[in-house]
């Protein structure tokens, strides 16, 4: 099994490396240099150049600058402390720390170093993803999954922003709280409070929130049940299970708080920063999505140039993820039922929200959706299906796919072996589907050129 998890995990970057479709050994890179190059002011570079997005000036003209400068002062052995560029100039910033900016510090030419800042990206979001599968299901549904969410629509869309270098470490958090609630072994709290600080430290605190949000409505879906078997099937005292539902629900959220008294270091300049900023515009929360209607941009592009509502994923995500709800019902594992329902209501959730399907007034007195975007909270929508629908796979393909024994006949052969083609089949088809109608959001690769 671990032979086929790190063989999944090879297949993957593979596929991360095609979907970004640049050569890093021939001076290629992915950065939004297109947008550079479309202005006037750069006519004089000989260079095709077609314009895909026009969205991403703000990390041309400030992520990208400052990263640069941080870099230059930590290479020349200074620790920066202040961004003199920047309008009244910034405070220590809460980049510093961001694990891929250290990447990024760490690769001296800067094209070469953009670039694997982009890999690590989707490596990171999909291999999270495929190891929380890899607990219930086979490695082929598995890296299926992490195909689905590494190249989602919102990572596409948000590509080059902190929202993916934070939204990547979603499907890590998942997985070490499930883990923690399917063996109540205290070991994966550590993990939990870890996953939690590189989620803050991914830079965009309100996909963070949601990813908080999203994993705090499994933890007390997870402690509900349990809570009602016991009560039902009298296996444990009235006190021993309330006990047990506290310190499953407790005992996670208590290790994500530690994540946060740790992360001060980050929070902090963040918050200096943010106070001297008018936020009132953005009082009430809003959704880019227009309700109903926008739900078929989950398999169709439409605006492919909007960022708020690029929500692409497939037909093929949906209809296995439907599989799944439906085939759970007469599944044997209380298990399998119970992780398919548990993802299949955060999913609900998180899209009723995100496309403004609930009460607005409702919506608004969470925190957070009360003075940001709900429409971002399609992550978690993208997450639940990539999860949903390789549950579908498993439960559609999983007979067949099981090693032969040495006692199997002819014909079991033969049928593995046709299900194991076709399920291979299903995987190129959607990684080219996602690829070809999300990923050319990121398509901004300006041939054999560096990032000076």
């Amino acid at each position: 099994m671990k032979r086929e998890t790190l063989g999944a995990f090879l297949v993957l970057l593979l596929l991360a490396a095609g979907a970004l479709g640049a050569n890093p050994f021939a001076g290629q890179t992915v950065a939004p240099m297109d947008l550079l190059l479309g202005w006037s002011g750069w006519s004089t570079i000989s260079m095709e150049k077609t314009v895909v997005n026009w969205s991403p000036h703000d990390i041309i003209d400030s992520v990208l600058p400052f990263w640069l400068a941080m870099k230059r002062e930590l290479r020349s052995g200074h620790l920066p402390l202040w961004y003199s560029s920047s309008a009244g100039g910034t405070p220590l910033n809460y980049d510093l720390f961001n694990p891929l900016f250290w990447l990024f510090a760490a690769v001296k030419d800067h094209a070469l170093a953009y670039y694997l800042v982009g890999l690590a990206k989707l490596v990171i979001a999909g291999c999270g993803t495929l190891l929380f599968l890899g607990m219930f299901v086979g490695w082929l549904p598995s890296l299926w999954g992490g195909i689905v969410f590494m190249l989602c629509g919102f990572n596409a869309a948000w590509f080059f922003w902190d929202h993916v270098s934070t939204a990547m470490w979603i499907p890590w958090l998942h997985w070490a709280v499930v883990s923690y609630l399917r063996t109540e072994d205290r070991k994966w709290l550590p993990v939990l409070s870890v996953a939690s600080l590189l989620m803050i430290a991914g830079g965009f605190f309100s996909v963070a929130a949601f990813g908080f949000y999203s994993v705090a409505l499994v933890v007390l879906l997870w402690s509900a049940g349990d809570l009602y078997y016991q009560m039902r099937q009298r296996s444990s005292s009235a006190a021993a299970s309330l006990a047990k539902f506290l310190r499953q629900t407790l005992l996670p959220l208590s290790a994500i708080g530690i994540a946060f008294v740790m992360a001060g270091g980050a929070l902090l300049p963040f918050a200096v920063e943010m106070s001297g900023v008018n936020l009132s515009m953005r009082t009430g929360g809003q959704t880019k999505f227009d309700g109903l209607a926008d739900l078929a941009l989950f398999f169709r592009l439409e605006r492919p140039l909007d960022m708020e509502v690029t929500a692409y994923v497939g037909i093929p995500v949906l209809l296995f993820a439907l599989t799944a709800i439906l085939w759970s019902a007469r599944a044997t594992f209380v298990r399998t039922r119970r992780i398919v329902f548990i993802y299949g209501t955060l999913t609900a959730v998180a899209t009723a929200i995100a496309f403004g399907l609930l009460p607005a007034g409702m919506i608004q007195t969470i925190p957070i959706f009360n003075s940001h975007p709900w429409g971002r909270l399609i992550v978690i929508s993208h997450l639940g299906l990539a999860i949903l629908s390789a549950f579908g796979l498993h439960f559609m393909f999983g007979p067949y796919v099981q090693r032969a024994g040495a006692s199997a006949t002819v014909g079991k052969f033969v049928s593995r072996g046709a299900a194991l083609l076709l399920l291979m089949a299903l995987l190129a088809f959607q990684f080219q589907a996602q690829k070809k109608y999300s990923m050319p959001i990121t398509q901004l690769c300006l041939r054999h050129c560096s990032i000076r």
